[in-house]
C-alpha cells in the first residue's frame, strides 16, 4: 500500500479530528443551531423542524449538546 509522509493524515487514520478542527467544527455547529433557533424562535416553522433533524442531532452531538433539550424546545415551535 501507499506510505503516507508522517504527520498529513495522522488524525484523519486515527478517525479523530485535530484539536484546532474540533473547534472550528464547534464553533460552526453552534452558529448553525443558534441561527435555526433564532429564526425559530421568530416564528420559523420550517426552522423549527429541522431543529429536529438528523442533521440538527448530529450538530448537537457534536457540540454537546443535550438532543433531549434541542428536541423539547423545537417541539414547543412547530
Amino acid at each position: 500500500g501507499a506510505t503516507m509522509a508522517k504527520g498529513t493524515n495522522d488524525y484523519r487514520i486515527a478517525d479523530r479530528q485535530s484539536p484546532v478542527s474540533q473547534n472550528g467544527y464547534a464553533r460552526l455547529a453552534a452558529a448553525i443551531l443558534a441561527k435555526a433557533a433564532k429564526e425559530a424562535r421568530a416564528g420559523d416553522t420550517d426552522a423549527a423542524g429541522w431543529l429536529l433533524s438528523d442533521q440538527a442531532e448530529l450538530l448537537a452531538d457534536g457540540i454537546g449538546l443535550s438532543w433531549t433539550h434541542v428536541q423539547a424546545w423545537a417541539r414547543a415551535r412547530v
